[in-house]
């Protein structure tokens, strides 16, 4: 299992994985992330999440030191698709037993970024 979701990082060139039940492999890249974007300082990391189908989505979040960037690649998956989002804040929240990280730009939701099970 471990060498399996180590070529998906070397495959993808992705920073943490998570599985379609949301489980979540090498969170220790979010958590650094999340801490820069606090603390101001300019970051990038790159999640591969499987969705329920099994299907591959690629997600990018960009910290440019004042905007949070968010893209979504289902290019890969039968939807074919490419979302991109903005926000200059992010809420992280427990619901249920997901935690669940939403981007906002000021008060306004924008869009739920991710999600992985406590």
């Amino acid at each position: 299992m471990y060498s399996m979701h180590m070529d998906l990082f070397r495959q993808f060139s992705v920073d943490a994985v998570i599985d379609s039940i949301g489980m979540i492999r090498n969170k220790l890249p979010l958590c650094n992330f999340f801490d820069n974007v606090l603390l101001g300082n300019k970051d990038k990391v790159t999640i591969l999440v499987y969705n329920i189908e099994g299907e591959r989505l690629i997600k990018t979040l960009v910290f440019d030191g004042s905007e949070i960037y968010y893209k979504l690649d289902a290019t890969k998956t039968s939807d074919k698709y490419v979302r991109e989002y903005s926000g200059n804040r992010y809420i992280k929240e427990k619901q249920g037993s997901q935690i669940v990280y939403s981007l906002y730009q000021n008060d306004k939701f924008v869009t739920n970024m991710f999600s992985y099970r406590n």
